[in-house]
C-alpha cells in the first residue's frame, strides 16, 4: 500500500483504498500509459485488520448479514488474537474475511473488465497472487504471522499470459520467490542473477522435491520487516527464527531459537493436526529434516559479521 501511495496510486486514508478504488486507481494509470509498455503492481488490501466487511458481501458468501455493532465488537477482538470465545464468534469473523475476499474478486472482476473493453486483454499478462493468507483459529489463533500452517502458506497463484502459456492447473510446488523470475520471461528480459526462484511458465519443467519458508521473528511471532538490520535498545537483536521445509507428503517446522520441531503427514493430515515426531523415522521426512538443517548451516556458514548474515538470510532463502 505504502509504495501505491509513493506512486500516487492510493491515497493516504487508513486502512487504505478498498478494493474498488484500487481498480479505478489502476484503471487510470493504465489509461494514462496509453501506447506505452508497462509493469504496474497492486496491493488490495481489504482483506487485512480491521475488518470492514460489507453486507452485500457476507450475504453473497453467507446468506446473512452482520449488524454494524457486531463487527464493531469483533474487530476489538484483535487485540487478542489468539481468543476465540465460542463458535458463533469463530463463525462470524470468519463470514467477515470470506466477504472482504469477495470484494476483491468483484474490484479484480472489474479491473478484468476495464482491459478487456479497453482492448488490452489480449496483450497484458495479469498475475493475481497474495504475500500471505490467514489463520482462523485453525491452530487456535487469528492471524498472520511467523507461523508455517497452510492457511498461512498455501495461496493462490494465478496467471493469465496466453501468449506465454496455455490455459490448466499447475500442480508442481511453487514459491512466492518464483514469481519475480517468471515476470522477467513474460516480459522476455533476463531475470538477474540474485532471484531465488525460477520462472512458472514452462509447465512441462519439472518440479522441486521441496520448499522452504523461513522468517525471524519476535517471540510473539510478528515478522521484522521495518528494518531488518535493527537492534533492540541493549544493541543486539534478539530475533527468533523459524524455519520450514514440505515436500508433497511431508512438511517439517523447526524453531531454530527455542529448538522445537514439528512434523505432518499432509498427505493424511491436510489440517496438520497431528505432530508425530515418529515420522521422522520415515526416509523421506528424515531427509526433509536434514536439508533444512543442512540449508540453515550453509546460510550461516562464512558470513563476516552479524549484518551480512541478516542480509543473505533474508535475501537468498
Amino acid at each position: 500500500f505504502y509504495l501505491l501511495q509513493y506512486l500516487g496510486i492510493a491515497s493516504s486514508e487508513i486502512p487504505g483504498e478498498d478494493a474498488f478504488a484500487v481498480t479505478r486507481n489502476i484503471s487510470r494509470a493504465i489509461t494514462e500509459r496509453e501506447g506505452e509498455r508497462f509493469f504496474l503492481w497492486a496491493h488490495y488490501i481489504d482483506p487485512h485488520l480491521p475488518r470492514i466487511s460489507e453486507s452485500r458481501f457476507e450475504h453473497q458468501v453467507a446468506g446473512r448479514t452482520l449488524s454494524p455493532h457486531r463487527r464493531r465488537f469483533l474487530n476489538s477482538l484483535r487485540a487478542s488474537v489468539n481468543v476465540c470465545k465460542n463458535q458463533q464468534e469463530h463463525d462470524d469473523i470468519t463470514l467477515m474475511y470470506d466477504a472482504e475476499i469477495a470484494k476483491v474478486d468483484a474490484a479484480i472482476a472489474e479491473l478484468w473488465k476495464f482491459l478487456e473493453e479497453s482492448g488490452r486483454s489480449e496483450d497484458t499478462a495479469l498475475i493475481i497472487t497474495a504475500d500471505h493468507g490467514e489463520e482462523l483459529f485453525e491452530h487456535r489463533r487469528f492471524w498472520h504471522d511467523a507461523r508455517f500452517y497452510e492457511p498461512l502458506l498455501h495461496i493462490p497463484c494465478l496467471i493469465y499470459a496466453p501468449a506465454a502459456a496455455p490455459a490448466g492447473r499447475d500442480s508442481r510446488l511453487a514459491s512466492s520467490l518464483d514469481i519475480a523470475p517468471t515476470i522477467s520471461e513474460l516480459l522476455g528480459i533476463p531475470a538477474p542473477k540474485l532471484y531465488a526462484g525460477a520462472s512458472l511458465i514452462d509447465t512441462e519443467k519439472e518440479g522441486r522435491d521441496f520448499i522452504i519458508a523461513q522468517a525471524e521473528c519476535d517471540k510473539s511471532g510478528n515478522i521484522f520487516l521495518d528494518n531488518l538490520l535493527s537492534k533492540n535498545k541493549g544493541g543486539k537483536r534478539e530475533g527468533v527464527f523459524r524455519h520450514a521445509i514440505r515436500s508433497r507428503r511431508y512438511k517439517y517446522i523447526w524453531n531454530e531459537t527455542e529448538g522445537t520441531e514439528e512434523i505432518y503427514e499432509l498427505a493424511h493430515d491436510a489440517a496438520e493436526e497431528r505432530n508425530d515426531s515418529a515420522l521422522l523415522e520415515m526416509p523421506e521426512a528424515g531427509n526433509l529434516k536434514k536439508t533444512l538443517h543442512a540449508f540453515r548451516a550453509a546460510q550461516k556458514a562464512g558470513v563476516k559479521d552479524k549484518e551480512e548474515a541478516y542480509m543473505r538470510y533474508f535475501f537468498t532463502a
